[in-house]
Parts: C-alpha cells; sequence; structure tokens
C-alpha cells in the first residue's frame, strides 16, 4: 500500500535537496576560493588589509570611540549655550529689578 505525500512532505524533501545542494557547493574548493577571493577584494576596495583583521578592527573602534566622544561634545556645547543665554537673562533682570528698584 503506498501512500501519498502531503504538500508538508513535498516541501520538506525539497528544502533538504535544496540545503544539500548549497552545502555540496560551498564545499567545493573552487566555490570556497571565489568567495575568499570575493571578500578579500572588497576589504581591499574599503582600505582594510585582510592579512591584518586585529589592526581593522583597532581602526574600527577608535572611529567609533571618536564619534562617541564628538557627540558628547556637541551635547555638552549645547548645554553651555543654553546656560550662557540662561545667565545672561538672568542678569537683565536682576539688572532692570535693581534700576526699577532705585526710581
Amino acid at each position: 500500500m503506498s501512500a501519498a505525500l502531503t504538500a508538508e512532505d513535498v516541501r520538506a524533501i525539497a528544502n533538504a535537496s535544496g540545503r544539500q545542494a548549497a552545502q555540496e557547493v560551498l564545499a567545493s574548493s573552487t566555490t570556497r576560493d571565489l568567495i575568499q577571493g570575493t571578500v578579500r577584494e572588497t576589504l581591499l576596495q574599503l582600505g582594510l588589509d585582510p592579512k591584518q583583521p586585529l589592526e581593522a578592527q583597532k581602526d574600527l573602534a577608535a572611529l567609533r570611540s571618536w564619534r562617541l566622544a564628538s557627540g558628547e561634545i556637541q551635547k555638552r556645547g549645547v548645554l553651555t549655550a543654553i546656560g550662557i543665554m540662561v545667565s545672561g537673562i538672568l542678569a537683565l533682570l536682576i539688572v532692570g529689578f535693581r534700576t526699577w528698584l532705585q526710581k
């Protein structure tokens, strides 16, 4: 007695076959060499030396640190500007109030 395959069975078989085919393609040395060459060329075009990945990581960490520091400087600059404006307004109010009291 033969059992009919359901749509789910057919999908599972197709997925398993596709995965197996993909693994076979990736396992071939030609494909691996092609992928490695592509990654190497991409890194070189970005200005990174693929032979020194730790140096590239250090460079990217330094850039991140620089970006965070510049954001902090900008935030403190805005707070300083607001503080100066508030101090100026308060000084103007105090001088105006003193002048009003002297009249």
